[in-house]
């Protein structure tokens, strides 16, 4: 990072990297995709910040973009959270609402014990990422 820890605590990231030091010592990243289109999953930084950061992953974006996700082979905490696909932006938006909700009605050791047991699985996360070969395909943009 090209931030100081100190004004990275402060808000003063680099917009372009997630803020590390809160991430890395937080338990669950609540990430809001640039873009939620209801016709392509679209995919920023953003979406990458859970498995980076070791975290239980709960992503705001396109209709497909968790199921695109587990595709992949990601954990997407569904066993916590409802990540069904919706149809309507408003869906989507309610559903990630209900989806925080859980996370604000759960104890802390609710939360900690949920991330202790699932640690192997945002491991896993972790190392599908750092295992993936990125290559720009058109055809993958249509």
């Amino acid at each position: 990072l090209d931030t100081t820890f100190d004004k990275s605590c402060n808000g003063a990231v680099n917009v372009e990297y997630p803020p590390f030091p809160f991430t890395l010592n937080s338990y669950v990243s609540a990430i809001c995709e640039t873009s939620v289109s209801m016709d392509e999953v679209h995919l920023s930084e953003k979406s990458w910040n859970p498995f980076i950061s070791l975290n239980i992953p709960l992503v705001l974006g396109s209709r497909q973009i968790n199921s695109y996700l587990r595709n992949l082979g990601f954990w997407m905490a569904e066993d916590l959270f409802d990540i069904s696909e919706k149809t309507t932006y408003i869906d989507i938006v309610n559903q990630y609402k209900s989806n925080l909700d859980i996370i604000n009605n759960m104890s802390y050791d609710d939360i900690y014990g949920y991330f202790l047991n699932n640690k192997n699985r945002m491991l896993h996360n972790y190392n599908i990422l750092g295992n993936q070969k990125f290559v720009f395909n058109r055809n993958n943009y249509k």
